[in-house]
């Protein structure tokens, strides 16, 4: 389930526990927010994966690969209903020999990819219901960045 606020702030849903084997990339900000339980974000941070222990009612930031900085599948697409856009990538990839044989082959790229990841420095997960109370004023007449260091 996916809402859209203008072009400040898009919310994701999922059920869990999630056992999907790719990663996504997305160019901007973005948050995980844990309602029960607590998760592991798999990131790569200057080039080494990281895990990121994200406890209940926490965020964090953007993640790119599986455990390692060699790109295994990719697929680029504009995702517009979770439920019927993603399966089919997912068991694109699951079913394809580069997933059998764990090595990157001649379908992992159909395509360049638009824009390089860039090298950067995470910051901690927060709490959102803190950070909320914390700029109540300055985002009652402007936007304010979930986090300081926004891409130029």
């Amino acid at each position: 389930l996916i809402f859209r606020f203008s072009n400040q702030l898009k919310l994701f849903f999922v059920g869990g526990p999630n056992s999907r084997d790719d990663y996504h990339l997305e160019e901007g900000e973005e948050f995980f927010y844990q309602q029960r339980g607590d998760m592991v974000l798999k990131v790569i941070e200057r080039g080494q994966p990281r895990d990121i222990r994200i406890k209940e009612d926490s965020i964090s930031t953007r993640y790119f690969v599986k455990s390692s900085t060699v790109r295994l599948f990719e697929r680029w697409f504009h995702l517009n209903d979770v439920v019927r856009d993603l399966p089919p990538l997912i068991q694109a990839f699951r079913s394809s020999e580069e997933c059998r044989a764990g090595i990157p082959g001649p379908k992992s790229f159909l395509i360049n990819a638009p824009y390089e990841a860039v090298a950067t420095d995470l910051s901690k997960p927060m709490n959102l219901q803190n950070f909320i109370e914390n700029h109540k004023e300055a985002t009652r007449l402007v936007t304010k960045p979930t986090y300081d260091s926004v891409r130029e």
